[in-house]
């Protein structure tokens, strides 16, 4: 066409400002394009897959591992000692043995102590001794209890002369100015002859009996007037001693009394 200067005439090249112009009509520039088309996607599919395989894959929870437990074994046991239970011996009886009575014919002595007063009632002499700082100072015939019978004895004793007790009533007769000395069976006193009253008057029992023979209950008897001096001397709190009947004689002072 006149006037046109980028007209082509027909079987000629066309041309483009940079030189070149590639006539894509037809069959061959319908390949071309498509075959553009596929090496552009090719590289393009190549970029996006080597972006991908640079990206960390996505985390996905998983269920956690069992946890196995742990068997801790146990400390071995040790054993708690336990003290053996003491075994105590068995106690051992004592038996108290009964005092030896003296053979026949012997003499029993004696000691008076050396200080202070001291009442000794032997009842193999029926008779009441009293010492001051072991020296003998008055002696008296008594009558005790008569032996045989543990309610009607004197037991052998050893103590000190308790209260006065004064006059008492007992086996049907009245004692003056009593001692308490122990309890037996009874009560152990030293007291008067018994009495009983006759017309007023006081009728005295076993005097006779004194410093010869066991007569009383248990007691020991003296005379009323020996009881009175007994008083006067003031027997309480003194020490005494009775010693047993043994019927062998006469007990033996060491003072050679």
């Amino acid at each position: 066409m006149s006037g046109d200067s980028d007209s082509v005439a027909p079987g000629e090249s066309p041309r483009t400002l940079g030189g070149y112009f590639v006539h894509l009509s037809g069959p061959v520039g319908l390949g071309l394009v498509v075959l553009l088309y596929v090496i552009v996607g090719g590289l393009a599919w190549m970029v996006i897959r080597s972006q991908g395989d640079g990206r960390a894959a996505p985390i996905t929870a998983g269920p956690l591992p069992a946890v196995e437990p742990t068997l801790v074994p146990e400390p071995p046991a040790v054993p708690t000692a336990v003290p053996a239970p003491v075994v105590q011996p068995a106690p051992t009886a004592v038996v108290q043995q009964p005092q030896p009575q003296p053979p026949q014919g012997s003499r029993v002595v004696i000691q008076p102590p050396a200080q202070g007063r001291f009442i000794l009632i032997d009842q193999d002499r029926q008779t009441m001794l009293l010492f001051e700082d072991g020296t003998e100072v008055r002696r008296y015939p008594i009558s005790s209890g008569v032996p045989g019978s543990r309610l009607t004895n004197t037991p052998s004793w050893t103590g000190h002369v308790s209260h006065y007790v004064g006059t008492f009533f007992a086996y049907g007769g009245y004692a003056d100015h009593a001692w308490y000395l122990f309890q037996d069976l009874g009560d152990i006193l030293i007291h008067s002859a018994p009495y009983t009253y006759v017309d007023g008057r006081k009728v005295y029992q076993d005097l006779d009996k004194l410093g010869q023979a066991p007569s009383s209950h248990g007691c020991i008897r003296m005379s009323p007037e020996a009881i009175e001096q007994l008083g006067r001397w003031g027997p309480q709190g003194t020490l005494v001693h009775i010693t047993p009947w043994t019927g062998n004689g006469p007990a033996q002072l060491s003072s050679g009394s």
